[in-house]
């Protein structure tokens, strides 16, 4: 099979679409207008400088990826796959932000199994052909889930570290991935998605989560959980006073 490889080209190159006779494990970079000294081959020979980034993937990966992400009831975005395609095949470091975006896409529209939908605003998304979608819309205001849930989950979250002990990383998909790998039992039989939800409802709409130090935590361990105290507190003096 074909591997493709996205690289983070150096200020003095830039990156060229992969091609099947590409070797894996190289970056394959061209030169800009001036630089003349070294030539194509070399340029295709030299392994990565320092800093440099490198993702390797298959036609194969991207599908086991989708599919991974149906099974998850995560839509397939452009960010999300990116994110499953990192965590599934081989990565240096952090694939940066929008980088090697467009080669993604344009080998998800080569394979037949996949359809790329361009969304609003210029992002998109790839579903299965043979498969139906069954996702779970993370920012749906709508509260499935019963109270018994979230009377656990507040009693959880409250037992996270305020000093980044135990909290969770930020972002829904992440702190959703570090729950489900805690196999708490409120969370019980969710797929990922759900749980993102959830992450999403507790923060936007219950007040169970907030951010503080780039960490999750629980609401009243959070800057806003501590503004929100701090409000509530002036209110009570004012209706005193009255």
């Amino acid at each position: 099979q074909t591997r493709f490889c996205c690289i983070n080209p150096s200020p003095a190159t830039r990156a060229i679409t992969p091609s099947p006779n590409m070797p894996v494990g190289k970056s394959f970079q061209r030169p800009v207008a001036g630089d003349k000294k070294r030539s194509h081959k070399d340029l295709q020979s030299t392994p990565p400088a320092v800093g440099h980034w490198q993702v390797n993937f298959t036609a194969a990966d991207v599908l086991r990826a989708v599919s991974s992400l149906y099974d998850d009831q995560l839509r397939p975005s452009r960010w999300i796959l990116r994110k499953r395609l990192a965590e599934r095949v081989e990565a240096t470091c952090t694939w940066p932000k929008d980088h090697g975006s467009e080669e993604l896409r344009l080998l998800c529209q080569s394979m037949e199994d996949l359809v790329v939908l361009v969304q609003e605003g210029g992002d998109w998304c790839v579903l299965l052909v043979n498969r139906a979608p069954d996702f779970i819309d993370i920012f749906d205001a709508k509260d499935p889930y019963p109270e018994e849930m979230w009377n656990a989950a507040h009693a959880y979250f409250l037992s996270l570290g305020r000093n980044g002990i135990g909290s969770l990383p930020r972002g829904r998909y992440a702190s959703a991935q570090v729950l489900t790998t805690r196999c708490l039992p409120f969370l019980t039989g969710f797929t990922l998605g759900q749980v993102c939800h959830i992450v999403q409802l507790a923060v936007a709409h219950r007040r169970l989560l907030g951010y503080t130090n780039n960490h999750v935590v629980a609401f009243e361990h959070s800057a806003c959980g501590a503004k929100f105290h701090h409000m509530q507190q002036q209110q009570q003096q004012q209706q005193q006073q009255q």
